[in-house]
């Protein structure tokens, strides 16, 4: 439950992939605030299948707790580290994909280029600079 709060939360930030700084700033008042409301879930819930006792839920000291809103708030912060490791991997496909794509497209010929309208508005001696007969050197 907490990773898809996690994950709304990170769609909406109006960040780019490269300002993790910011991002990470951003996280920290959410990180504390659901933190704590998921240890409280995770109190009640124990309560409700009989693990530990109501008192727990009622009689709460952050001092007392603070082992469990640690190893919460490191839980966070874990699947924050997933989520980003994610966005980098994908961001790394797209940028791959598209280095192949214009790989692709400037692998043809010079003849190719020069025919295939890329060179309009072109001077005609330097169209003919990049034929194939110019280029054998013939």
């Amino acid at each position: 439950m907490l990773w898809l709060v996690l994950v709304w939360i990170d769609r909406r930030l109006p960040f780019k992939e490269n300002q993790l700084g910011g991002r990470i700033l951003a996280h920290l008042p959410v990180s504390v605030a659901l933190t704590i409301v998921h240890f409280y879930v995770l109190m009640v819930m124990r309560a409700l299948l009989g693990l530990s006792a109501w008192s727990m839920v009622t009689s709460f000291s952050p001092v007392a707790a603070l082992q469990g809103l640690l190893w919460s708030w490191l839980v966070y912060w874990a699947i924050f580290g997933a989520r980003q490791t994610f966005r980098y991997y994908e961001h790394y496909l797209a940028s791959e994909l598209r280095l192949e794509r214009m790989e692709r497209s400037f692998s043809g010929s010079p003849q190719e280029f020069v025919t295939s309208g890329t060179l309009r508005g072109v001077p005609d001696f330097l169209k003919s600079a990049g034929s194939s007969e110019s280029l054998r050197g013939v």
